[in-house]
């Protein structure tokens, strides 16, 4: 009586089980037929345009020579910044965001593709977005191919990466494309994108043979707080400017400004020390 019982409590375990396996199997988030949710657009540029919008406005007001330097240094610095990362990164991640208009395809090599055309500048690029769930439940794997003729771009592999299933956090890898004949990583993006209030990004130059190899520009936004940080890596040595997203009150903080203090400003980007 008690063998029977424990072969009946068995299989019913067993049926349990299969049918546990086969619900896991087809979970929507896990579907093979399911394409995986992209990156944000925003895993790839910063904006700054609120700081700068509101410096612009704030230095043509009338003040005392010398007392808004420290604000001035800021806006000159993160214009800079905004231009450097808009240079390499406005074209590939243009032609990123383009692809959140198109309906991907499963295709035979098992990866849903996003293919499609669009110009930048005049000129025409024919994009090939692929992205599939490489680890089940935890990790999608992203590439972008590009044909472009003047640029000589031949199926180039742009840029590559991963990210949650969620699609809230991940990394991208970008090649060189200016040596269209090779695959030459030269930068390197950590992100997290939460919200429009909790997100950062990491830059890394990963350029081997390059001078600033090593070194990171990390953007952050922290509810009302912004920072943007520069990690010299062959000097050891980290600058920075916070500031408040509404108010635009904040500091500059670099190894040879300032005697390496930092400069404080306040709403009205008047200096307080």
């Amino acid at each position: 009586m008690k063998t029977k019982s424990y072969r009946r409590f068995l299989c019913i375990g067993i049926i349990l089980s299969h049918l546990f396996i086969i619900m896991c199997e087809k979970n929507p988030s896990e579907s093979e037929n399911e394409a995986p949710v992209m990156p944000p657009q925003e895993s790839m540029m910063i904006d700054l345009s609120g700081f700068s919008v509101g410096g612009a406005q704030s230095l043509n007001k009338p003040a005392i020579p010398q007392t808004k330097k420290h604000f001035g240094l800021a806006v000159g610095t993160l214009t800079l910044v905004n231009t450097a990362i808009a240079l390499h990164l406005i074209i590939p991640a243009y032609i990123f965001g383009r692809a959140l208009l198109e309906d991907p395809e499963l295709q035979s090599d098992g990866k849903f593709h996003w293919t499609y055309s669009t110009k930048y500048q005049l000129l025409n690029y024919e994009a090939d977005l692929a992205g599939w769930v490489d680890v089940p439940g935890s990790e999608v794997n992203w590439e972008m191919i590009v044909t472009q003729s003047k640029r000589k771009l031949d199926h180039y592999r742009w840029y590559y990466g991963h990210c949650n299933i969620g699609a809230t956090e991940g990394g991208w890898t970008f090649n060189d494309v200016s040596q269209p004949d090779q695959q030459i990583p030269v930068v390197q993006i950590d992100w997290l994108v939460q919200s429009e209030t909790d997100r950062m990004l990491v830059f890394k130059n990963v350029f081997e043979g390059n001078e600033n190899i090593g070194d990171q520009l990390t953007y952050q936004i922290d509810g009302d707080s912004a920072r943007v940080q520069y990690l010299d890596f062959s000097e050891g040595t980290t600058s920075k400017i916070v500031w408040h997203t509404e108010t635009i009150a904040g500091y500059i903080q670099a190894p040879n400004y300032n005697e390496g203090v930092p400069g404080c400003w306040d709403e009205n980007q008047q200096d307080l020390n």
